[in-house]
């Protein structure tokens, strides 16, 4: 049988299975399983980690980013608010319906999704328009230098940093920011997520809503509490400790591609995105191939015949995602794999090329 080279593991050595062990028997000791000891004391290590004010815990980085416009239209009055999202980021994802729901009911809004280097569309949208700007930044790419969005010109009611892929390669540079937990980030759980605040205190249980009549009638909207499970906490504490080991051996994951690589990018084939961000700060998070020329409609042919392989790549369904190929990157992947990775991805390339 062929051993299947996972996208993603999370890293859980022995002595972080220990400190999972020691953090679940608080909740089990306590009898509290929601929004407990352990969530107070993961918002107190987030804001050591972000150097921030305030930071709120969440179920989910969904429920953070929801709860955040609430909280923003809540502090500014507003009934409605436009958010330019950057393109390639979670938000501005059109496919992904559960986003468009939340955004739409919040800011009676649509998304309006562009690239963050593209001036003109920002100075045009920032001169008609009530808007936040969130500077997504993806794959593990974290830049710091935002002032085209906050100074001048292009000065913007609030800068929003979306850490749910950046978590270790950047602090808060803005008034808000939010997490993710989910199962696939560098220190995942179950769930969870967070609301980073830098302007000061907030009442975040008058946006909670529990449910409701409508209009006094038999007709009932869910409610959604936000609130974060005190066993999600236990595995992100536990994780955090590892955070710099995590993002030192994704590193070495990174530097091995980028040179076993530069044949097929000398050729033209492909391009490594990680070369092109040299000046943005990172924590090593996915390595993505950007393909060129008519591999760019072999993407899913590449991701299949390479898990006939038993390489299986992040399975992106994002429409933005159509030209790009993501490598197995995690703190597991042993000098062996990394190997089998690439003579995976030169055959099946090479196949591909040919048009096998």
């Amino acid at each position: 049988m062929v051993k299947m080279i996972k996208a993603w593991e999370q890293f859980m050595p022995k002595a972080r299975k220990e400190l999972l062990m020691k953090y679940t028997e608080v909740p089990l000791e306590t009898g509290v399983f929601m929004n407990g000891d352990l969530c107070r004391m993961l918002e107190n290590e987030l804001k050591r980690l972000f150097d921030v004010k305030n930071v709120f815990v969440t179920g989910s980085g969904t429920d953070a980013y929801e709860l955040l416009l609430a909280l923003f239209m809540n502090q500014t009055g507003r009934e409605k608010l436009t958010v330019i999202a950057p393109l390639y980021s979670f938000i501005s994802d059109w496919s992904v319906p559960e986003s468009m729901g939340i955004l739409t009911l919040i800011c009676n809004n649509p998304i309006i999704p562009i690239d963050v280097h593209e001036v003109k569309p920002i100075r045009r949208l920032l001169s008609e328009r009530d808007l936040v700007i969130v500077p997504a930044w993806m794959h593990g790419y974290y830049n710091e230098k935002v002032e085209g969005f906050v100074e001048g010109e292009f000065r913007a009611d609030s800068v929003v940093n979306d850490f749910a892929h950046c978590l270790g390669s950047g602090r808060l540079n803005g008034d808000y920011g939010f997490v993710s937990f989910a199962p696939t980030k560098i220190v995942g759980s179950g769930k969870g997520g967070a609301l980073l605040n830098n302007l000061g205190d907030c009442d975040l249980g008058a946006l909670r809503d529990f449910g409701r009549d409508v209009n006094g009638q038999e007709k009932y909207k869910y409610g959604k509490n936000f609130k974060m499970s005190e066993f999600d906490a236990a595995v992100v504490l536990s994780g955090l400790p590892f955070l710099n080991e995590i993002v030192e051996k994704q590193k070495r994951v990174f530097e091995y591609y980028n040179k076993e690589l530069e044949p097929f990018e000398n050729e033209g084939v492909i391009s490594c995105l990680d070369k092109r961000m040299k000046d943005w700060r990172r924590n090593y998070y996915q390595y993505c191939v950007i393909l060129n020329g008519d591999l760019c409609g072999k993407r899913r042919l590449i991701e299949d015949r390479m898990l006939e392989e038993g390489v299986e790549c992040w399975r992106k369904q994002n429409p933005q995602f159509h030209d790009r190929i993501f490598l197995p990157c995690h703190a597991n992947l042993t000098e062996k794999d990394l190997e089998k990775v690439v003579d995976v991805f030169s055959k099946v390339i090479y196949e591909a090329i040919e048009g096998e």
